[in-house]
């Protein structure tokens, strides 16, 4: 690990760039002794002496405080670019989110969604599987799919749902069909009809 840290180093440069600790104080806001201190630090951690002391005439670097400055500033623009990312990581979107959905559920709904998220999140890509609802329940568990648009029918307690609409079950049948007719069907009417199942 660095025996030294950013702030002593931040210290290092501004008083070089002043000529003085005065003037390193000033420009930082903080005291002179505090300045002091750190480059002392700074000096007896490295092994080497980086300023020469001019009684009432301020600092000069050493020839081997020349030889660091420029690595120093390297570093201490690498820390503010490394906190830069950082900060947009942690503030944007973007990367690839992989979404699944109940297969009869897809072609009616993943269009619009698709459409939506590209205008929304333009850098984050959309990996889209279709799957039977167990199928998507263990894809879940097993981390293959991050989200999946699913059926709340008999859920099990480890999978957290969040309501995206309520959907009403309906019945197809054909013209002329006995059925047809009622507003309303129990589903205990449909049993001794014949059902056209997706496979």
């Amino acid at each position: 690990m660095p025996r030294y840290t950013l702030r002593q180093l931040e210290y290092l440069v501004t008083a070089a760039e002043a000529g003085s600790v005065a003037g390193a104080a000033a420009r930082l806001n903080v005291s002179q002794p505090s300045i002091s201190t750190a480059i002392a630090k700074l000096e007896d951690s490295l092994g080497v002496q980086l300023f020469m002391r001019h009684h009432a005439a301020g600092i000069s670097l050493t020839p081997a405080g020349t030889r660091l400055m420029d690595e120093a500033r390297n570093l201490l623009r690498h820390s503010e670019e490394f906190e830069r990312l950082a900060q947009r990581a942690g503030g944007e979107i973007a990367g690839t989110l992989k979404l699944a959905s109940f297969t009869t559920l897809g072609p009616a709904i993943l269009p619009g969604i698709i459409s939506g998220f590209a205008e929304l999140y333009p850098d984050v890509t959309l990996d889209i599987s279709e799957a039977t609802q167990d199928d998507l329940i263990e894809g879940l568990r097993q981390s293959q799919f991050e989200q999946a648009i699913i059926y709340a029918v008999d859920l099990p307690d480890d999978i957290e749902a969040v309501p995206l609409a309520e959907i009403a079950p309906y019945v197809l049948l054909p013209q002329g069909h006995q059925l047809a007719k009622h507003d309303a069907i129990e589903l205990s009417v449909l049993v001794e009809h014949d059902l056209i199942l997706l496979d």
